[in-house]
């Protein structure tokens, strides 16, 4: 068994997401449903502000989960179990709004958001689950 490092390599180093544009959009528009931002009474504005934090969150994604993990996103027939998901959840919210930060909102609501979005897709790697666009 053999590891294809030049593959290694580019998901490491060349690639920084996983989401596409399709999938942030449906991401964005169920966070939209949920939650209002302050300030911004333009629903169109506010998806668009959804949208940039969820690609923040996916690039800060992208660095701690192996792809190997995160593809399974697009996969139903393979997965992780919903304990996995909750228990990869509670490890990973910190450790991402460590690393991304949103000055126009309270740190509560940041750490909200980025829970949020992670919920959407870990619930994407669970087992019979993927992340439809």
């Amino acid at each position: 068994m053999d590891v294809n490092f030049k593959r290694l390599e580019s998901d490491m180093d060349d690639k920084c997401e996983m989401l596409t544009e399709e999938e942030i959009l449906v991401l964005a528009k169920k966070i939209n449903e949920k939650v209002n931002l302050p300030v911004i009474k333009d629903e169109e504005k506010e998806l668009t502000v959804f949208c940039k934090v969820i690609r923040l969150v996916d690039r800060a994604l992208y660095n701690y989960l192996p792809n190997e993990y995160y593809e399974l996103i697009h996969d139903a027939t393979d997965g992780i179990s919903e304990a996995d998901a909750e228990v990869m959840r509670k490890r990973l919210v910190p450790l991402i709004n460590k690393k991304v930060n949103f000055p126009f909102l309270s740190e509560d609501m940041e750490e909200f958001l980025i829970d949020l979005v992670l919920k959407l897709i870990l619930n994407a790697l669970v087992k019979g689950n993927k992340l439809a666009a």
